[in-house]
């Protein structure tokens, strides 16, 4: 149950942040989209460390080592999030 809420929480992190990057700070489109899918991911990473799996890491190399594949996994959707805005914005 808690990876759905956390899930969820990621995704509303990430429509706020994209939203706030480009009314507030006039970011633009493309740009707002990795500020985003990157803030987001921090967030899901955390969260799913600490409360989804109860994962501790053993030393600083280990936590970085794991939020750095946690990311690399991620950046195959940070692909598919760019390409779609492109397509649904410039062309659609």
């Amino acid at each position: 149950m808690p990876i759905f809420f956390f899930g969820q929480l990621a995704t509303i992190a990430n429509i706020i942040i994209h939203f706030l990057c480009m009314g507030f700070f006039h970011v633009h489109y493309m740009t707002a989209t990795i500020i985003s899918w990157f803030l987001a991911n921090v967030f899901a990473f955390v969260t799913n460390k600490l409360w989804v799996f109860h994962s501790k890491s053993s030393s600083r190399f280990a936590y970085w080592t794991e939020f750095l594949r946690f990311m690399l996994f991620r950046l195959f959707a940070l692909g598919i999030d760019i390409s779609f805005m492109y397509l649904l914005r410039e062309w659609m």
